[in-house]
């Protein structure tokens, strides 16, 4: 799966920050949904950021490991 994103980000950087700005959209709603409506169940959004955010760190770093060799 991280070698399938990283490809995709390498070779479609637009379907690629397009997934960056819908995971901090996600987190900045979650963020205002859970200090406004003070509701537990809004905190799952972190839990989609959280792994996102690892898929896109991993995705990165084999990416620049693997993939810009050129």
């Amino acid at each position: 799966m991280i070698r399938t994103y990283a490809r995709l980000s390498k070779d479609r950087p637009f379907i690629h920050l397009i997934n960056v700005a819908v995971t901090v959209l996600i987190f900045v709603y979650c963020c205002y949904q859970l200090l406004a409506n003070e509701r537990i169940t809004f905190s799952l959004g972190f839990i989609y950021v959280a792994f996102t955010v690892t898929l896109f760190s991993k995705a990165f770093a084999y990416r620049q490991k693997y993939l810009c060799r050129e």
